[in-house]
């Protein structure tokens, strides 16, 4: 299966306008325009929001060895706000190899390439083979 047709299975990032912009084994990279519908009471882009396409980025970077791949654990750092119409991309790429329990790093930049927020997760790798092409 097509790398790119596997993660749009992925409906809640789909269902909030995240895109995958290119994955190879170790690392991807996604998107997302910051909407009206991704904002906070302050009127800026909701950290949840930010989380999940940096978490979508990792996963996406964990599974591109073939072999499924779930997050564990997670935590994000937030250096600057975000908001409607900013068009934010995480990079995601591999830490620490491991055969079960890899580790990964996802930064978050806006389209100024400022960065936003850095997310790190630890994934465990289960003995589930994915069939995907790039």
């Amino acid at each position: 299966m097509d790398a790119f047709k596997f993660f749009d299975n992925d409906k809640f990032a789909s269902k909030n306008g995240i895109k995958l912009l290119s994955i190879k084994e170790g690392y991807a990279e996604a998107y997302f325009e910051a909407k009206e519908k991704h904002l906070n009471a302050g009127g800026y882009v909701q950290g949840g929001a930010i989380f999940t396409l940096a978490d979508f980025a990792i996963a996406a970077a964990a599974n591109s060895y073939g072999k499924l791949a779930v997050s564990i654990t997670s935590n994000i750092q937030f250096f600057r706000s975000a908001k409607a119409e900013d068009i934010l991309t995480a990079k995601a790429e591999v830490e620490f190899k491991h055969y079960q329990v890899p580790a990964y790093k996802a930064e978050v930049y806006n389209q100024n390439n400022e960065l936003i927020a850095s997310c790190h997760g630890n994934m465990y790798v289960k003995d589930v083979a994915l069939d995907l092409t790039f």
